[in-house]
């Protein structure tokens, strides 16, 4: 079966596009039409089934062929050169080779040995008289098109195509080479070869090739890092590498570069190469004594050497100047013509020394005489480094007016000082990593500590814990996390921040490498770019996430804790989690989708490339975003429903429920009782808003921006960096190289490096500047939460180190409290607030205490139908009598509870339903009341002479009763009908008042000599304490379980402001004897509280 021709691919792909189309718009009328609970099932389970989809297209791109380009070479190669010539002639302008009056070039065959013979150079047509000699005639005048057609019409007599440009440190050889790169542009036919001047710094010969690096230095400067067209217009032989600067490799590399040039290049390739006269000299003659033929290829090209500045031109040069006030070259020009070959004569030969003469002079005024000195300037280097020191003085120096007057600089002209202490800081960087190329994508990596990247990531966690905590409250959805001490949106907040800051800090380590990108958008490939940005999607997230579902599996089977509920939550946990792993995956594919390889090249303005990175992050975040947000909801409850059929599965499935019901079960899941909408939004807000940051953070202009926000607060860098570099080349201290910037020449890299750097009052008065506006900031944030935050009203605190059971006695004196997993009973002294006493009691079930906090009964079930009761002496800390109170059927402590005096004790363990009373003293149980099975509270009267007992009844005509019992006689002496609901009840210490809770919030106070209600109190959470005349109920909000009410038993009314202060729920309360102290026990913050409440 022949394959479809390009026509049918496009026929196969609109057909499948119009059905595609059909079947959205019937999709969405279907939609319409129907019921809302039914569409959010469908759209559910579609959702899972796209994401399937999604993951199935990197798979069918995947048996795809590749094509060839969607270009011919030809008209890649005539893009580039367009490119290219723009982006070198906005360089020469740039330098000020347009101008006139620029210093003369002249260059010659070298004399060194490093050249093979005419004949071997030239070829075999060459006679062996013929010496090639090129020269730059006059002056470049400012006509640059001139000068470079001159130049590449020299370098067009060489039949090789190879060509050594030699010179000394500032001669000119960086202009040639760019001089060159613009002839050859210039005479250059459509499809013929482009020639890309590149910087070899960053070359390791020894690891990388010749051609890989030409390819990746290309694809960096001109394609966003994209390799595959720069491949291709090398493997057609239409790139012609020009090498500028072979001395800038490593010493003990340059050796192996020029091998690594001969074998890439061989007999038929191009290459011109620029390198310093003595290191290039160096490297050629001091090899090895047989050459390779490697090293043939570079002596058999003709070698050329820029010839030095002659006086008379650095004179006419010198004398074209209008110099300011004061300014006399006369002792100068007298020195260069004299025989003499003193350092400034030597100094002045190199065109860079010249024109540094020039500004430094032009700019600052001075006597040039001064460098005539002897024993100031001894040596040319003298000379040279006094230029350097002025250079970035002069740069920085106002513009006068004709008159002499300084012309006020422009706010934004930064000052001398600060200019000189970030060149610096610039050059110190530059040394460190032994480069001269400022690529700004690499700085974060380099000027971060290995903590910067849990800083970054605390640094989100922060505000998303706030933004979530915050949210969660506004739109009231469920508490979902139990974190002791704080409210469940708070906890909820706590944990996506935490979670938010792990993966920001592994996301900040993964993408450390990243180059910038720029947004180029094409259909061709799409699928691969796709099957790309899933998987690494997948790596990112499935790794780990499988990782730590495998450790949880293995800890629950080690620890034997696998269980119905256990499985099911787990289940539930892994296929949500993939879900929404899954998710993100697209959305990093979504992402991957716009870095498309670029068809055409962009000019290489490291600007420029700052911000075609920035729109490439901010626009990929987005996508990335949107497309995980989208996603989120639907994920979940596919996740839900594949964890409900994989426990299913596991644990034994009947086949019900089944899939249509499954999906509207997980949507009312989600949401609980609350509105859907805002689960749904906080779900994909948080999920997108985390994908977006995630992917951005993996782009080099955030990473960027955080590296130069914090190096600008240590003043090393402005706080626009980019603006400087640009100003700092507008006045040729810097230059532009490619994508990167460099300093004007290596020697003032150099000298900037060897000056102290400026640690100076500026930098001083800056950390003091941020350190006040810190201090600020921290006080105004402060100030604003010390006025917002609730206050702490309680009088004094107690830590009780978070018991099991307490009791508090009735005089309000001592706490008591449990802590089984010591096997320890703590005893706090609540009028001194300290710890009185540590009795090893063993486990407890259950405490009680006499009014007077003398006598402790503890309570222990032990083997059998017996339960273990002891009575301690507080005072002593020893056990006094102890007795086992048998019980057929143990079913838990309904009562535990000691009498005023601490004589007798009431128990109850559900069965038989009776209240025991035991006299503590002997140890013998005197008598039993016969309660009801559904007795719900006993209390004993102040005196201690009768027990008060609420009973549910549970009838629809009677609720609940209270019967008061005599302990002498064992009978029952009153009785009375509540006729409440009672969902909680407690009896006041005095036993005669009692309070009930009803189902709806509210309480009602009865009292119990007259068996009569004596009014409705407030509502609220539950019961704490009753005051001892009945007067005041305490209780906890029922909102916040961690804030006490204080309500007027009879009338409902507040008594003080709510009691804010404890972290957590509050279990237990007493109002004192006097009724002016509450004190509250929370075990979930392990403190008691002692509040003062106005009894009048």
């Amino acid at each position: 079966m022949s394959p479809l021709s390009s026509r049918q691919h496009r026929a196969v792909r609109l057909a499948l596009f119009i059905l595609l189309a059909v079947a959205f718009v019937v999709f969405v009328i279907w939609m319409s039409l129907g019921d809302l609970e039914a569409n959010s099932a469908w759209a559910g389970v579609l959702g899972l089934f796209l994401a399937m989809a999604g993951l199935m297209l990197p798979l069918a791109d995947g048996l795809r062929t590749d094509r060839t380009t969607l270009l011919d070479m030809a008209q890649h190669a005539d893009d580039l050169a367009a490119t290219v010539r723009d982006d070198w002639q906005k360089e020469a302008v740039a330098r000020g080779l347009s101008r006139a009056g620029v210093l003369p070039l002249a260059w010659a065959g070298t004399r060194r040995p490093v050249g093979d013979a005419p004949q071997h150079v030239l070829g075999q047509s060459a006679g062996p008289t013929r010496v090639l000699r090129l020269r730059l005639a006059g002056r470049l005048n400012g006509n640059l098109d001139d000068s470079a057609r001159t130049l590449a019409e020299a370098y067009g007599q060489v039949p090789s195509g190879r060509l050594v440009i030699l010179g000394e440190p500032g001669a000119g050889k960086t202009v040639l080479a760019m001089l060159l790169t613009l002839g050859l542009l210039g005479g250059r036919g459509a499809g013929e070869r482009v020639p890309v001047l590149l910087a070899p710094a960053d070359w390791d010969p020894v690891r990388e090739p010749l051609d890989d690096w030409i390819v990746r230095t290309v694809a960096a400067t001109y394609y966003g890092g994209q390799r595959e067209v720069p491949r291709l217009l090398l493997a057609y032989g239409l790139l012609l590498p020009i090498i500028d600067g072979l001395d800038e490799i490593a010493e003990a590399a340059r050796r192996s570069a020029v091998k690594a040039i001969g074998y890439a290049v061989g007999q038929d390739r191009p290459v011109v190469v620029t390198c310093r006269s003595v290191e290039y000299e160096d490297v050629i003659t001091a090899g090895s004594p047989t050459p390779t033929a490697e090293s043939h290829t570079l002596r058999r090209a003709p070698v050329v050497e820029v010839e030095p500045v002659p006086a008379e031109a650095a004179i006419a040069y010198l004398s074209h100047v209008h110099w300011p006030d004061g300014v006399d070259w006369s002792r100068v020009y007298a020195e260069l013509r004299s025989p003499s070959d003193g350092p400034v004569t030597i100094a002045l030969t190199t065109p860079l020394m010249v024109s540094l003469a020039r500004v430094v002079y032009e700019r600052l005024g001075g006597d040039p005489g001064e460098k005539l000195d002897p024993h100031t300037f001894r040596s040319r280097h003298a000379v040279e480094d006094h230029l350097l020191n002025q250079l970035v003085q002069a740069a920085y120096a106002p513009d006068r007016l004709p008159s002499g007057q300084p012309i006020t600089p422009d706010r934004r002209t930064p000052d001398t000082a600060d200019a000189l202490r970030w060149l610096t800081f610039l050059a110190r960087y530059l040394h460190r990593w032994r480069e001269r190329d400022f690529a700004w994508w690499l700085l974060p990596g380099r000027v971060f500590s290995t903590w910067a990247a849990p800083a970054i990531g605390l640094a989100v966690a922060v505000p998303v814990m706030t933004v979530v905590a915050a949210w969660l409250l506004w739109t009231d959805l469920p508490d979902t996390t139990n974190l002791p001490g704080a409210p469940g949106p708070v906890a909820s907040g706590v944990f996506v921040g935490a979670g938010s800051g792990v993966v920001v800090t592994i996301t900040w380590y993964a993408g450390a490498a990243r180059r910038p990108a720029r947004l180029s958008f094409a259909l061709r490939g799409s699928l691969s770019r796709l099957r790309r940005g899933m998987r690494y999607g997948l790596l990112m997230t499935g790794v780990p996430g499988a990782t730590a579902m495998v450790a949880a599996a293995v800890a629950l089977s080690a620890g034997k804790s696998w269980s119905y509920s256990s499985t099911r939550t787990y289940c539930m946990i892994v296929a949500v989690g993939a879900a929404l792993f899954l998710v993100l995956s697209l959305g990093l594919a979504a992402q991957n989708w716009l870095d498309a390889a670029p068809v055409r090249a962009a000019q290489a303005d490291p600007v420029e490339l700052l911000r075609a990175d920035r729109r490439s992050a901010l626009l990929g975040a987005t996508v990335a975003g949107v497309v995980a947000a989208l996603g989120a909801f639907p994920a979940v409850v596919a996740g839900l429903v594949a964890g409900y059929l994989m426990n299913a599965i596991l644990t034994g499935w009947s086949g019900e429920p089944n899939l249509t019901e499954l999906v509207p079960y997980a949507f009312d899941v989600i949401p609980g009782s609350r509105p859907v909408w805002p689960t749904v939004a906080t779900i994909s807000g948080v999920v997108g808003v985390t994908i977006a940051l995630l992917t951005c953070l993996t782009r080099a202009w955030p990473r960027f921006a955080v590296a130069t926000l914090i190096l600008a607060i240590g003043g090393q860098l402005p706080w626009r960096p980019m603006r400087f570099l640009a100003d700092a080349r507008a006045r040729e201290l810097l230059r532009q190289s490619g994508g990167t910037f460099q300093f004007r020449h290596a020697r003032l890299q150099e000298r900037l490096v060897e000056q102290p750097y400026a640690h100076g009052p500026l930098i001083r008065a800056r950390k003091v500047k941020i350190a006040i506006a810190m201090a600020l900031a921290i006080a105004l944030v402060g100030g604003f939460l010390v006025h917002s935050t609730p206050k702490d009203s309680s009088r004094a605190t107690l830590l009780i180190r978070h018991p099991g059971m307490t009791d508090i006695s009735g005089d309000g004196s001592l706490l008591v409290g449990t802590h089984g997993s010591t096997g320890k009973t703590r005893l706090w002294n609540l009028r001194e607030r300290e710890l009185l006493k540590t009795l090893r009691t063993g486990w407890v079930d259950n405490v009680s205490l006499s009014a007077d906090g003398k006598i402790l009964a503890t309570a222990e079930s032990g083997t059998g139908a017996y339960v273990i009761a002891k009575i301690w002496n507080t005072v002593s800390g020893r056990v006094e009598h102890f007795f086992r109170i048998k019980y057929p059927q143990f079913t838990g402590f309904e009562v535990f509870e000691l009498s005023p005096d601490g004589h007798t004790l009431a128990v109850n363990l559900g069965d038989p339903c009776e209240v025991q009373l035991w006299n503590t003293g002997t140890g013998e149980k005197e008598t039993a009341l016969p309660v009801r099975c559904t007795l719900q509270s006993a209390t004993f009267d102040e005196k201690g002479e009768a027990i008060v007992t609420v009973i549910d009844v549970g009838t629809d005509a009677v609720r609940t009763v209270w019967e008061v019992w005599d302990i002498e006689t064992g009978k029952r002496e009153k009785e009375a009908i509540l006729g409440e609901d009672a969902y909680q009840t407690m009896v006041n210490e005095s036993g005669r008042a009692i309070v009930v809770g009803s189902g709806d919030g509210t309480y009602g106070v009865w009292g119990v000599l007259s068996g009569a209600k004596l009014d409705s109190g407030g509502s609220g959470g539950n019961l704490l304490a009753f005051s001892r005349d009945g007067r005041m109920i305490a209780f906890t909000d029922s909102g916040d379980p961690s804030v006490v009410l204080c309500v007027d038993a009879l009338t409902g009314a507040p008594i003080g402001k709510p009691k804010r202060g404890h972290r957590g729920e509050v279990g237990a309360g007493l109002f004192s004897a006097d009724g002016r102290t509450l004190i509250t026990v929370s075990t979930v913050d392990g403190t008691v509280k002692f509040w003062p409440v106005d009894s009048s």
